[in-house]
């Protein structure tokens, strides 16, 4: 399919943001993948400042038991003593729920508040593994058998001066004093901070602690828990936020706690997002903005002048000679408009010169046909020639000057068929009733075929005035003609009504006219037929072309 220039000068404008289009989109994903790598730097690094926050809190705490454990009155278990400096320390030391001492068997000997004393805790996991380590032990979430308050447990080996075990002092954070600690914090919207226990167990969360401390990590993510080493994902978290998530396992300080920070995706990228909405509206006001002004400049300076053109072109061909595009030389188009305009001007001062000439043409020509009947009249009428000859040879001289006015109408080019047939049969018809029944449509002839059939008809209506259906009062003449599927004519004589119609002993001068002029002239194939009905003649031509 064959696109307009306007269609094209479109598809160019297109085929040129294309490039645009994909830098485009090349930047915008190399920003998202940009922002997506600094907003995982950034809550990695949230992270190890919230590790180290909650490692210095923990270590904090260890100290304090560690000067607990040198105590005397701590490693006699003096109740009266021990509670009491349980008790001072305590109240220096903010975050912790309780403070106590347990001996060997498990036994509570000696607490701050003095509650619980004789009380077994044996069967508490930070007890058995105070007693089987060196080291501090971070112990799970719990809810105290005395209190009846969640805390999370730090324990230390209590040992003699050789080192031999008396027990295990330990003591619990307030969840409610972590978790103000951990709000405390400046957060960005959407961000989060987890704390958890070795089993998974929340310990404090920001936000919504409510809901979630001291309930499980979700399933799909507490392999996190046991990770080998930190790192960085994209997450959905329980409270319907997506996030990038940076986790410190159980083997990272703090070692035996879990915890994550993360920052909401749609805080991360909303600049981003804002930035690309931005930048594709744009981009499509810009290419609307280029379609657009193509599209006018197409229809203004493209389309427009076009029309124009043809139209001015149409107009002409339709007869229409005084019609002109007006068009000046401002641009490409203006100058092939007025080149057409200047042409037309010349073509018509042309027209009208050929015109001059060609009506002085043909009235010498009429001159000529005069003076040729004349000098034929006063020649061969006094030679004593037939009468009868003599009419048939003014006759085909007048067929002659008919066909020759009907040329001279379209300036010599061509002559319509119906006109030549309606001129050539006029003077053998009668006035009250026609005696020819003419069927065809408009069909331009060239001016050498118009006279070839002109006089081919002038003897065909002769040779029916003298033997056919024309010599009788009730005869009648059909004249049909029709084109063929290619580039041919077949053209029809019938006559009916008269006289039956026989075969001449003699081929007459009119029809060796009729073959040579139409076989010569238009390369016709000439069949003829005579019967009780009448005569027939078809004329057929292969190939002509009709005038423009």
């Amino acid at each position: 399919m064959r696109l307009r220039l306007s269609q094209r000068l479109l598809l160019l404008i297109l085929a040129a943001t294309i490039p645009m289009m994909v830098a485009f989109a090349y930047i915008l994903f190399s920003l998202k993948v940009a922002r997506e790598q600094e907003a995982a730097d950034q809550v990695f690094r949230n992270g190890q400042l919230a590790s180290l926050e909650i490692q210095r809190i923990v270590s904090g705490f260890e100290n304090v038991l560690m000067t607990l454990s040198s105590a005397p009155a701590v490693r006699n278990f003096d109740p009266v003593e021990c509670a009491s400096l349980l008790r001072s320390t305590s109240k220096r030391l903010p975050g912790v729920a309780t403070i106590g001492v347990i001996d060997k068997e498990g036994i509570v000997r000696c607490r701050q508040d003095s509650q619980g004393l004789g009380l077994s805790l044996r069967d508490r996991p930070y007890f058995q593994e105070a007693l089987a380590s060196d080291h501090l032990a971070i112990s799970t979430y719990i809810k105290s058998r005395v209190t009846g308050k969640a805390a999370l447990p730090l324990a230390l080996r209590l040992t003699d001066d050789t080192g031999a075990t008396l027990g295990v002092v330990g003591l619990s954070i307030d969840l409610d004093w972590l978790q103000q600690r951990v709000a405390e914090r400046s957060y960005s919207p959407g961000s989060s901070i987890t704390l958890a226990d070795r089993e998974g167990t929340i310990i404090t969360r920001y936000p919504l602690p409510e809901r979630f401390v001291g309930t499980s990590i979700p399933r799909e993510y507490i392999h996190l828990v046991n990770e080998p080493t930190p790192g960085t994902l994209e997450v959905a978290s329980q409270d319907g936020t997506r996030r990038i998530l940076a986790y410190f396992p159980l083997v990272s300080a703090p070692v035996g706690l879990y915890l994550s920070t993360g920052v909401s995706i749609e805080e991360i990228y909303g600049p981003v997002r804002m930035a690309t909405a931005v930048a594709v509206a744009a981009a499509v006001v810009a290419i609307l903005a280029s379609l657009f002004f193509s599209w006018q400049t197409s229809r203004r300076a493209i389309a427009g002048p076009m029309r124009r053109i043809t139209s001015t072109l149409g107009h002409w061909h339709e007869g229409r000679l005084s019609e002109r595009t007006g068009m000046e030389t401002t641009d490409e188009f203006g100058e092939i408009g007025f080149a057409i305009d200047r042409f037309m001007d010349e073509l018509e001062a042309s027209r009208r010169e050929q015109e001059l000439l060609a009506g002085e043409l043909g009235h010498r020509v009429k001159n000529i046909l005069a003076a040729v009947q004349s000098v034929a009249r006063q020649t061969l009428g006094r030679g004593g020639m037939d009468p009868g000859a003599l009419d048939s040879f003014y006759a085909r001289l007048t067929a002659m000057g008919n066909a020759f006015d009907l040329l001279t109408a379209d300036s010599w080019h061509s002559a319509d068929l119906r006109e030549i047939v309606v001129k050539a049969t006029q003077p053998f018809d009668r006035d009250s009733s026609s005696r020819f029944v003419i069927e065809g449509q408009s069909y331009l002839l060239k001016s050498k075929e118009a006279l070839a059939f002109s006089m081919a008809i002038h003897e065909l209506c002769t040779n029916a005035s003298k033997y056919g259906a024309l010599s009788s009062q009730d005869g009648i003449v059909t004249i049909r003609w029709s084109r063929t599927n290619g580039e041919g004519l077949i053209f029809f004589w019938e006559e009916s009504g008269g006289p039956p119609a026989t075969p001449p002993t003699t081929s007459g001068f009119g029809t060796r006219m009729i073959e040579r002029v139409l076989a010569v002239q238009v390369g016709a194939t000439i069949t003829t037929s005579y019967s009780k009905s009448g005569f027939k003649c078809e004329i057929v031509v292969e190939r002509l072309k009709q005038a423009a």
